[in-house]
């Protein structure tokens, strides 16, 4: 694979993209060391009961956001602008005669 000299802007998406990888992968282990939520519901009048309880659903949350940050990194390190994709069409002749070594 031939190592090509990339953008100005190129690199700067690398360098956003290897960042927002960064905070994901913190925000992922935040996520692991949170406290679970605790709730309490009264269940009628005080004397009639109250129900508490844990659950894990914002530890989840940011675990999930944790995730789509580092999806998110993933896809600004990869992308390439517009203007610098390839324009021109590429057939399967094209590609069998560059797998043959022709030119």
């Amino acid at each position: 694979m031939s190592k090509q000299q990339l953008s100005p802007r190129r690199k700067q998406l690398r360098v956003l993209g290897i960042i927002l990888a960064i905070v994901g992968i913190a925000i992922i282990a935040f996520a692991t060391t949170m406290q679970e939520y605790s709730y309490r519901i009264q269940q009628g009048p005080e004397e009639l009961g109250v129900a508490t309880g844990e659950t894990p659903f914002q530890k989840l949350g940011v675990a999930v956001l944790g995730i789509a940050v580092v999806y998110l990194g993933y896809r600004v390190f990869r992308y390439i602008p517009p203007s610098e994709r390839e324009s021109e069409q590429i057939s399967e002749l094209d590609l069998e005669k560059e797998d043959s070594g022709e030119e």
